[in-house]
């Protein structure tokens, strides 16, 4: 429908509406306190010159009427428009921890290199046993060598979204995906090494963080080598920002 009143009409002259900090301003205003005079308009919503509201009470259209004694009130286009005015701001508001970062988002995907280890390890202890002993002493290391390969697919992945004051763990797996944020400012990162992980080419990331006025870690996981020294940089520069 594009006609005048249709769907897209409506739409866009709802969201030019509300593209103005004065216009969002009036609409709050008349929501929360229904009908008010001109004056009590531009003294509310810190407008100083009456031309400038003459030009954001025009802008807003079919959202604002004039009622019969001069004073001001939303329509129910208004009133529908102020609904989704809050929606947004409630939704953006979880935006702002990640929009105030040096960058956008830094990524971390770890990974399961390490457990891969465990089931070369049980994979060979199965044979020994089998050549040493008999077929049947092959039995519980097999049961435990499927359960442990089965455990990377079942568990699913993680991937950590740092920002400059929120950390964001995005767990997936076959069945569902969760999401956990933690609020704080990110104030440094801690690398691991030990002969384990340079065998598997790893690095384990911990974030060092301020939350709620104490220090805490959130360890991030096994990353690979090359990849890890990267985004420890990221960190440390977003933790010099704060």
């Amino acid at each position: 429908m594009s006609g005048e009143g249709g769907l897209e009409d409506v739409i866009d002259e709802v969201l030019s509406a509300l593209a103005n900090a004065t216009r969002r301003a009036v609409v709050r205003t008349l929501a929360e306190g229904g009908s008010m005079t001109f004056a009590e308009l531009m003294r509310v919503c810190n407008v100083r010159d009456s031309s400038t509201m003459k030009h954001h009470l025009a802008k807003l259209g079919r959202l604002v009427k004039k009622l019969e004694n001069g004073s001001y009130a939303l329509t129910p286009i208004g009133y529908e428009a102020f609904k989704l005015l809050e929606q947004l701001e409630e939704s953006v508001s979880r935006l702002i921890p990640l929009a105030s970062s040096p960058r956008p988002l830094i990524i971390v995907k770890p990974s399961k290199r390490h457990l891969l280890l465990l089931p070369t390890v049980m994979a060979v202890a199965t044979v020994v046993l089998g050549i040493a002993l008999n077929p049947y002493a092959m039995i519980p290391p097999a049961i435990g060598l499927c359960i442990t390969l089965l455990y990377p697919l079942i568990s699913g992945s993680k991937t950590v979204l740092v920002g400059r004051n929120s950390i964001t763990e995005v767990r997936s797996t076959i069945l569902s995906k969760k999401e956990r944020r933690i609020l704080g400012k990110i104030m440094g990162v801690e690398t691991e090494h030990n002969a384990f992980l340079n065998l598997l080419g790893l690095t384990k990331l911990t974030i060092i963080l301020s939350t709620k006025g104490e220090i805490r870690t959130y360890v991030i996981g096994y990353v690979p080598k090359t990849i890890a020294e990267e985004r420890a940089t990221d960190i440390e520069r977003i933790a010099k920002t704060n």
